[in-house]
């Protein structure tokens, strides 16, 4: 997107520092700098002292993932500190419902529709594979199936599931420690 200052901000949940590293060593691949990588406790009821201090970097975005509560109270006071929102990139973890009525409901909708960028996953429906998954799926009595149908996050477990048993077949063997490899 053109930024050459960068701020890592993650939740210190497990979901949030499962993504860290790789993103930090993206960027380092990318040769944009992150001048600053925070990691900050969820849930609180204020984050100005670690706001005040990254915005002393002069950074031009915001990325990582926030849970929703901590989302919504590190980016309210974010925008009330700064002026304004920066952009914020974040993972799939922005485009859940929660995350949506947390972050919307403290900054506004309109704000963080302009401010907040989505980095996803990107399955092809039309490949043989997700078809045949489809099918399944649809002759079957999961609840609310055809939400499943379009879903990149059910395409890709579906993919991960396949990798899985592909690696079992190959390795002859249903253990992980023989099929891991």
């Amino acid at each position: 997107l053109g930024y050459t200052r960068v701020a890592a901000v993650f939740s210190n949940t497990i979901s949030a520092l499962g993504s860290q590293p790789a993103f930090l060593k993206g960027m380092k691949v990318l040769g944009v700098p992150v001048i600053d990588s925070l990691v900050v406790p969820p849930s609180q009821a204020s984050y100005e002292s670690e706001i005040v201090a990254l915005l002393e970097k002069k950074p031009q975005v915001i990325v990582g993932e926030l849970d929703p509560p901590t989302a919504a109270t590190f980016l309210t006071e974010l925008a009330q500190l700064h002026g304004h929102l920066l952009p914020l990139v974040t993972d799939g973890v922005g485009a859940e419902v929660p995350w949506e009525t947390a972050v919307g409901g403290a900054v506004g909708r309109a704000v963080m529709d302009r401010s907040v960028t989505l980095v996803l996953p990107n399955s092809n429906f039309t490949f043989s594979g997700f078809l045949a998954f489809k099918r399944a799926l649809l002759a079957s009595n999961v609840a609310q199936k055809s939400s499943y149908t379009t879903d990149v996050y059910s395409a890709s477990y579906y993919d991960s599931v396949t990798l899985v048993a592909l690696a079992a077949l190959e390795a002859h063997s249903i253990v992980p420690s023989a099929f891991n490899p």
